[in-house]
C-alpha cells in the first residue's frame, strides 16, 4: 500500500483490470489477440493468449507506471490508463495540454514526463484536472475512430472507460 500523499500503483492497475478482461480476439482490434488489455501486436515476444494476470501487472508496472509523485489517486489512475491506451508519450501529451489548459507554468506539450509536468500535476486541483484528462482522452479516441472507421465498435466502451474514475 502506497503512503497516503502519493499514488499506488496496486490501485491504479485494479482500477485498469476493471476495464481490461481477459482473452479477447476481435479483427477489428489492430493490437490483434490481446489478453488483460496487453496485446500481441505490442508485446510479440510474449504468448498473449496464455499471459497470467500477474505477468499483466508486471508489464504493467515496468512499460507504464511513471506516476509515484502524484498525490490524488484518481488522477495517476487515469493517467496509467491513458499510457495504456495511448501510449507513454501520447498519454504525456494530453497531461501537458491538459495542463496548459489550467495556465500551468514551464509545461510545454512535448510528450516528455519531467519534473516540471509532474510537479505541475499536483498544482492543479485533482478534479478539474480528471475532468480535463477525461475530455481530451474521449476527443483523442473519438478522433481515432475518424481516422480508422473500424475502430468504431470500440467507441461506447471507450468513453465509458475516458469518464470512469
Amino acid at each position: 500500500m502506497g503512503h497516503k500523499n502519493v499514488a499506488d500503483f496496486t490501485q491504479a492497475v485494479n482500477f485498469i483490470l476493471g476495464h481490461e478482461g481477459g482473452l479477447s480476439v476481435n479483427e477489428a482490434d489492430p493490437g490483434g489477440i490481446t489478453n488483460f488489455g496487453i496485446s500481441q501486436h505490442a508485446y510479440p515476444q510474449v504468448d498473449v493468449s496464455r499471459l497470467t494476470r500477474e505477468q499483466a501487472v508486471t508489464i504493467y508496472h515496468m512499460e507504464f507506471w511513471r506516476y509515484d509523485a502524484i498525490r490524488s489517486q484518481r488522477v495517476a489512475n487515469k493517467l496509467l490508463d491513458q499510457a495504456v491506451n495511448f501510449g507513454l508519450k501520447g498519454a504525456t501529451k494530453i497531461l501537458q495540454e491538459s495542463l496548459q489548459y489550467f495556465r500551468a507554468p514551464g509545461v510545454a506539450a512535448d510528450g516528455i514526463l519531467g519534473a516540471d509536468t509532474l510537479t505541475a500535476v499536483n498544482g492543479v486541483a485533482p478534479d478539474d484536472l480528471f475532468r480535463e484528462l477525461a475530455a481530451r482522452g474521449a476527443q483523442r479516441h473519438a478522433l481515432d475512430v475518424i481516422v480508422n472507421p473500424k475502430l468504431g465498435v470500440f467507441l461506447l466502451g471507450w468513453l465509458r472507460r475516458d469518464i470512469d474514475g
